[in-house]
């Protein structure tokens, strides 16, 4: 059928109020070559072997009803056994497909940016590197089928970044206090919170292991492999494990549970059960965040201030420490109650409760980076040396604990403290 166009010009254009309307040309389809469709195609009746394949590929950018259409594609005996979700690689530019028809085979030639494993862990792919994966296929009723491929998706980076979206596994700090955040990325569909419980059922990444515990014992399943969500309530069906772990735990996997499913729109509240068996898991509250001032801290010659405005206001007991000391740096805790001045002979902390202390010096290194407090009070500071070693103190400054890393001779310019618990899974 065709279509009615109407052009504007360049210049003082108008809508023309006289005149026939004139037929312009059918609206061709984008290009064979673009694989990347959000709403995937079926196969195509009597398609080629290079059909079957580019249209296999364009299926793998839909992960509806774990990728039903992408299953049409395949051979039936392949339909139950290929597992897209073991990888994803994405991509910036489209496949180079080879087919070799004489041999029913093909294969397809990627530069990969990033890959996403099946536990939704993303890394990103070396510079300039290249992976080839290849393709068999075979005859059912007629018409060509993939007896063969490799078990993962590829998908392009803008639809990598509408299709999949980062969810954040809650796990607890070493004290129990705290939840932290362990960030994964899936493609969001009514799985997804499945994905999520088993994710967490799996426990954290390596790099996280030994910073936070999962309460989730070992050998814990999801009875019912998928978590259902109705009426804002997410249903998940563990199996007896959980029962043998204290009141205590039982509460922490409530709110583990909770704060992981609760970013799936709709998601209000969780309901827990064992082997089908509802229960009634007690409620525990983490510690929240520190409310954390809105407003600026600003040091001064005479004091540290809040800035609001074009206005300053002196935050109590500060005098002293910026007066005598000139600090060249500082550091406040969240509560405003202990500060830290940085000097050329070293740092110095001081309590600002009440009529507040005299500066007592914790750490008498050269050079030293910005200090910071973590969220407990506890103030950290690391030299800038090509050897650094990282001290933290308690609030009295009388303890410290060297903590060495190694960061293969290179220089550190900055640090952070991560705002989620105790940093490194240290025991405050």
């Amino acid at each position: 059928m065709s279509t009615v166009l109407a052009t504007l010009v360049s210049g003082c254009a108008t809508i023309p109020t006289a005149g026939s309307v004139q037929l312009g040309p059918d609206i061709s389809n984008a290009s064979s070559n673009d694989f990347l469709y959000f709403s995937p195609y079926d196969p195509p009746v009597g398609g080629s072997i290079g059909d079957i394949l580019q249209g296999f590929l364009s299926a793998g950018t839909g992960p509806q009803n774990d990728y039903a259409v992408a299953r049409k594609y395949l051979a039936n005996d392949l339909k139950t056994t290929w597992l897209p979700n073991n990888q994803v690689v994405v991509v910036d530019s489209l496949p180079d497909v080879s087919v070799d028809e004489a041999n029913n085979r093909a294969s397809v030639q990627v530069h990969p940016t990033a890959f996403v494993d099946e536990g939704g862990r993303l890394s990103v792919a070396t510079a300039e590197s290249t992976n080839k994966y290849e393709f068999g296929f075979v005859r059912e009723a007629g018409q060509w089928r993939i007896g063969r491929a490799p078990n993962l998706t590829i998908v392009s980076r803008p639809v990598f970044d509408v299709v999949f979206k980062n969810f954040a596994l809650y796990f607890f700090d070493s004290q129990h206090r705290y939840l932290v955040p362990d960030v994964r990325w899936f493609p969001s569909r009514a799985s997804t919170a499945t994905r999520l419980v088993n994710g967490l059922i799996a426990g954290p990444d390596s790099w996280l292991q030994s910073a936070v515990k999962n309460p989730l014992p070992k050998g814990t399943k999801l009875a019912i492999d998928a978590v259902t969500i109705s009426a804002g309530i997410a249903s998940v069906d563990l199996n007896s494990k959980v029962l043998a772990t204290s009141s205590t735990v039982k509460g922490e996997i409530q709110a583990q549970l909770l704060a992981t499913l609760r970013q799936i729109p709709g998601v209000r509240s969780v309901q827990i059960s064992a082997d089908r068996n509802i229960q009634d898991f007690p409620k525990y509250s983490p510690w929240d965040l520190p409310s954390l001032s809105l407003s600026p801290v600003v040091m001064t010659k005479t004091a540290l201030s809040r800035l609001s405005g074009t206005s300053t206001t002196a935050i109590d007991g500060t005098r002293t420490l910026v007066q005598t000391l000139k600090p060249t740096d500082f550091a406040i805790t969240s509560e405003s109650n202990w500060a830290a001045a940085l000097t050329a002979h070293g740092l110095y902390q001081a309590s600002l409760v009440g009529f507040g202390a005299e500066p007592k010096m914790v750490d008498s290194r050269f050079n030293l980076l910005s200090p910071v407090f973590d969220r407990q009070g506890w103030l950290w500071s690391v030299g800038g040396a090509t050897s650094p070693t990282f001290k933290f103190f308690d609030q009295a400054g009388s303890s410290e604990t060297l903590l060495p890393l190694d960061f293969a001779g290179q220089r550190i310019l900055s640090f952070a403290v991560s705002p989620e618990g105790c940093p490194f899974g240290c025991s405050c």
